[in-house]
């Protein structure tokens, strides 16, 4: 099991990506919580083969949630993928996981195995903080994700470190390892995460 974390614009990462060279895009794209644009407009940048800039703060303020993701990222997202199949699967490190929007390992972890044949390679355009990058890492699959912003690099890459140490073992018995106390590791299996500090802190140990 390998992966990879690219930082930067995911269509101009995607684009270095080889054709046909994953074998799932699983994510979690921006929501486009923010005004709403002129839908026209937007129709003519679309079908003009053209993306579109939509200023704004989206959820939370956040600029990365402008707007949702226009045609040329999932015809980039598109031409990386192998096939189609439906199956019925020097700066300080991060201290703590502050992304809104972070997305139970548990719930991605059966998406990835669903949509990801077996010794495939999983693509995340949207990693986030890493939900898709654990799911795959605890499947075995090997990884590819993208995300522009680099603090939540820094905390994708540990989280999937970890997890990765844990291969084929169940979200909530991992996590029961790392839990002070029963209602700790309730909350962590609700979040689907062990926080920040617990990695840090165990890779510290190590």
């Amino acid at each position: 099991m390998s992966w990879t974390i690219h930082q930067g614009d995911c269509v101009e990462e995607m684009a270095k990506l080889e054709e046909g060279s994953v074998d799932a895009v699983v994510c979690d794209p921006p929501y486009g919580l923010s005004r709403e644009p002129n839908i026209a407009e937007v129709l003519q940048h679309w079908l003009a083969g053209d993306d579109y800039e939509h200023r704004g703060g989206g959820f939370m303020g956040q600029s990365w949630d402008s707007f949702a993701p226009g045609p040329l990222v999932w015809r980039e997202a598109f031409r990386v993928l192998k096939h189609i199949t439906r199956r019925d699967g020097d700066d300080p490190g991060p201290t703590k996981n502050n992304h809104p929007t972070v997305k139970p390992i548990s719930l991605m972890r059966w998406l990835v195995r669903l949509v990801t044949p077996p010794g495939g390679t999983c693509l995340d355009p949207f990693l986030g903080s890493g939900s898709t990058g654990c799911a795959a890492a605890l499947e075995g699959f090997d990884f590819v994700g993208m995300e522009r912003e680099p603090d939540y690099v820094a905390i994708a890459e540990a989280r999937i470190a970890f997890w990765g140490q844990h291969e084929g073992r169940e979200v909530e018995d991992v996590l029961g390892l790392y839990s002070k106390s029963q209602r700790q590791a309730k909350d962590h299996v609700d979040r689907g995460q062990v926080s920040i500090d617990d990695l840090l802190a165990e890779e510290a140990a190590a």
